[in-house]
C-alpha cells in the first residue's frame, strides 16, 4: 500500500499512540482489501458496539481530532420504546 509522507509519520509514531495504532490497522485492513492507497475522510462515525477496550486503545492520547467525529450511545431499547422516548 503506497501511504503519503504524513501516513508514513502517523505509523512511526509522530503522533498519538492511537493514530499510529488506527493507521497500523486501516494499512493492514487496506492490504487484505487490495487497497493501494488511504483517502482522506472529512467525517466519520465510530460504532457504539465496539468492545470499550478497542475504542480506547483506538483513542489513547487523542485529545483533538482534524475530522468530525460522532459516536452515538448504544440503545438496547427495540424501535418502538425509542420512539416513545424520543416523543
Amino acid at each position: 500500500m503506497i501511504l503519503t509522507d504524513e501516513e508514513k509519520r502517523m505509523l512511526d509514531g509522530e503522533y498519538a499512540t492511537a493514530t499510529q495504532n488506527a493507521v497500523d490497522f486501516l494499512k493492514t485492513l487496506g492490504e487484505g482489501l487490495g487497497a493501494e492507497k488511504m483517502v482522506r475522510v472529512t467525517s466519520a462515525h465510530i460504532s457504539s458496539t465496539l468492545p470499550t477496550e478497542f475504542l480506547e486503545q483506538m483513542t489513547e492520547g487523542v485529545t483533538e481530532t482534524s475530522t468530525l467525529v460522532s459516536l452515538l450511545p448504544y440503545f438496547s431499547l427495540n424501535a418502538g420504546a425509542l420512539l416513545y422516548w424520543l416523543l
